[in-house]
């Protein structure tokens, strides 16, 4: 039941270490020359020093820290409104301690005409960090991280794993699926953004042998094919030889040989998955792909809003992304995704598919838990919108990247729906001393639950709803501050349960917390007669 590692986050601590700062110096050996030296003055104290060497690691270690995080904004690097610089200024003045971004990896549309669609095509890009160059990208927010301590930055790209074509130029074009999107978070090397196999034809930077290829074989076959008016007339005034057969010869040596080059690159081409934008994928393979290499890469990845759908005409173009709340039970490989919507049923709800979800890794069908985040519903924006200003309370031990993903990855926060003056504070939610997404062992068959809920403005009503393994156990009504302690027993022949807790004020004030597993596993007695 433990969570996979986050290479991401190991990957920092290592680069910590090797710069030696505060935390790689707590966790380096001293000299030896350094042990000996402090050997000897304990032993000329009469060996009343303390041994701080000696105390355990767990008292090292600070406590955990209630962070205000929000996941998903889009800076000025792919269309944004706000540079990063910017950006650090407005979420200090907004009590933000640290944002997550989500600037798209490719804004790029690539359309082929048939029957050459691969040699004959078009491409519209716009700025997007493959044009900037994902190392520059993680450079310049951790160069951001290391001007300013006001606001942790974290690196993330959206990809979409596939859009495809139907219909023609003829006036019914439609691009799909183009805003079907992953957050991938943790991304702190370029190497593993390269290559990602998202289908949007060619990609320069990942792409490159096949752009050249592609473009190669285009100016040739124009050059050869306007050589056939000119070249055997030049040949026959040369060396005196018949047009009729010199443009034979030219077209049996030089044209056919092109054609066969040019058919053999195209299917190819073709056959390459990340090319297949000309027609529907087979099943999830687009979307399985992405996540299956952003797993291998250590990513924390999220499918963004699937209960959003997208619908609009730019000229000659429709796009239509339906919702793809589907996508979440036919794909593997993730760690969560979005809690709130503008429009749509909440996937939180209880009963809904975040609990068929957490029943399968109950029932281990799942390796590991899916969690569920607060993505802002405007990426472009920190204030408040129509739908509700998105954030995340996170608990971690200090304000940094790889605190703020180790976070995400133990499901340690809880998310909200607030508004620019309220918002409901979870502050205490504890199953027999363990709190959001820990996962323990326990010999009693009966839970103590525990839970606590504040807002910024006291008095406002809320309606508080604990959830045991898809079913609401309890419903309870009040106003902040409320707090409630309840024993609930379950069945013993019941290996795993989980808790979770959403809590629900006037408007759209929510707040949404991860769960708690218990594993119940009675104590062995000894044998009496």
């Amino acid at each position: 039941m433990n969570r996979r590692p986050t290479c991401a986050r190991d990957a920092e601590v290592e680069r910590d270490c090797v710069h030696g700062d505060e935390r790689g110096r707590s966790n380096m050996a001293p000299p030896r020359k350094q042990c000996l030296w402090a050997a000897a003055v304990y032993l000329l104290a009469g060996g009343i020093l303390p041994a701080q060497a000696d105390a355990p690691a767990s008292e090292k270690q600070s406590p955990l820290r209630p962070y205000r995080v929000v996941v998903g904004f889009r800076t000025s690097v792919s269309g944004g409104d706000m540079s990063l610089d910017k950006l650090a200024r407005q979420a200090k003045t907004a009590g933000i301690d640290g944002v997550m971004l989500s600037d798209r990896l490719s804004r790029q549309l690539q359309y082929g005409l048939p029957p050459l669609r691969y040699l004959l095509w078009f491409a519209f890009r716009k700025p997007s960090v493959s044009t900037m160059g994902p190392s520059r990208y993680i450079e310049s927010v951790r160069a951001l991280n290391r001007t300013q301590k006001d606001v942790c930055f974290v690196p993330g790209v959206k990809v979409a794993p596939g859009y495809y074509w139907t219909g023609s130029l003829l006036g019914d074009l439609q691009c799909h699926n183009y805003h079907r999107e992953i957050l991938m978070l943790g991304t702190q090397s370029p190497e593993p953004l390269l290559r990602l196999p998202y289908a949007a034809g060619y990609v320069p930077g990942r792409d490159g042998l096949w752009l050249f290829a592609a473009r190669f074989l285009l100016l040739l076959c124009v050059a050869l094919w306007v050589g056939y008016y000119y070249v055997p007339a030049w040949v026959r005034h040369r060396f005196r030889i018949r047009r009729r057969k010199t443009k034979s010869v030219y077209f049996v040596f030089f044209i056919v040989p092109s054609l066969v080059v040019v058919a053999f690159f195209n299917i190819v081409a073709g056959g390459v998955r990340r090319f297949h934008i000309h027609g529907p994928p087979e099943g999830m393979s687009p979307e399985q792909g992405v996540l299956n290499r952003g797993a291998e890469a250590g990513f924390f990845q999220m499918w963004s809003h699937p209960q959003e759908g997208v619908e609009n005409y730019r000229w000659p173009v429709s796009f239509v992304t339906p919702p793809y709340r589907e996508v979440i039970t036919l794909t593997h490989s993730f760690n969560a995704f979005s809690c709130f919507s503008a429009s749509g049923p909440d996937l939180y709800a209880p009963g809904q598919v975040w609990d068929r979800l957490l029943l399968d890794f109950i029932e281990q069908v799942a390796p590991y838990p899916i969690w569920t985040v607060g993505d802002l519903l405007d990426p472009k924006k920190l204030v408040d919108t129509p739908a509700g200003m998105v954030d995340n309370v996170v608990f971690a031990r200090e304000k940094s990247p790889g605190a703020f993903l180790t976070a995400l990855e133990t499901g340690r926060f809880y998310c909200r729906r607030r508004s620019p003056t309220n918002a409901i504070d979870i502050k205490r939610f504890t199953v027999e001393g363990h709190s959001f997404g820990e996962q323990a062992k326990t010999d009693r068959s009966r839970m103590e639950v525990a839970f606590e809920i504040s807002s910024l403005e006291p008095g406002t009503p809320v309606e508080v709803k604990l959830v045991r393994n898809g079913i609401v156990l309890y419903s309870f009504k009040g106003v902040t501050p409320f707090a409630k302690k309840l024993s609930d027993s379950i069945d013993q022949r019941t290996e795993t349960v989980y808790y979770r807790i959403t809590a629900k004020g006037p408007g759209r004030l929510a707040a949404v917390g991860q769960p708690v597993f218990l594993t119940y596993a009675p104590s062995e007695r000894p044998w009496s007669d």
